[in-house]
């Protein structure tokens, strides 16, 4: 069947396939580099934020002065954290939302505290457990499922354990088992 068809026929038509599946190869490496990078922005992004809305509730817990409120909107400003949120629901993966959930849920349980006045500067450290703990756990998902890492991280500074956060962590009941995780 091929040996009446010229040489240079059969040249052009391997050169045309290799080009094609050449091309196929690189453009399926290509999307999957664009979708690992767009997942590591928006888990960048989120965290960014995370730091943002940490240190704003912390910032309410220190004020003395402080009524309990029906919102938190006085102290924090949500639009950047909830946008952020948005993004990684969009473009990561299940598992990395989960996580990314489970950050919101702990700033939800802090914030709620502070509006019913449950929370000032000397049960800051008990609280701040709830979100830094979330962090670890996000931090340690996303790592895993971005193929950064193995081995998950069991600190995310040199800081030391906050004083108290053991105790407070065994004597209530941590949001992961609260919604079912």
């Amino acid at each position: 069947m091929w040996a009446g068809l010229p040489s240079g026929f059969l040249a052009i038509i391997a050169t045309l396939l290799g080009t094609y599946l050449g091309g196929r190869v690189a453009n399926n490496s290509q999307r999957k580099h664009y979708r690992l990078a767009g997942q590591s922005e928006a888990c960048a992004s989120l965290l960014k934020e995370y730091s943002r809305v940490y240190l704003q509730l912390l910032s309410a817990a220190r004020q003395s002065d402080r009524k309990p409120e029906s919102e938190t909107t006085k102290w924090v400003d949500w639009a950047p954290w909830n946008q952020a949120i948005s993004v990684v629901n969009l473009t990561c993966n299940s598992e990395i939302v989960q996580a990314a959930h489970g950050l919101d849920a702990a700033f939800w349980e802090v914030s709620l505290a502070l509006m019913q006045g449950k929370l000032d500067q000397q049960r800051w450290h008990n609280w701040a457990a709830l979100p830094e703990n979330a962090k670890l756990k996000f931090t340690n998902v996303v790592r895993s499922q971005l193929g950064y890492a193995q081995q998950p991280l069991s600190k995310l500074s040199g800081r030391p354990p906050l004083p108290q956060a053991t105790t407070f962590l065994n004597e209530s009941t941590m949001i992961g088992e609260r919604h079912g995780e």
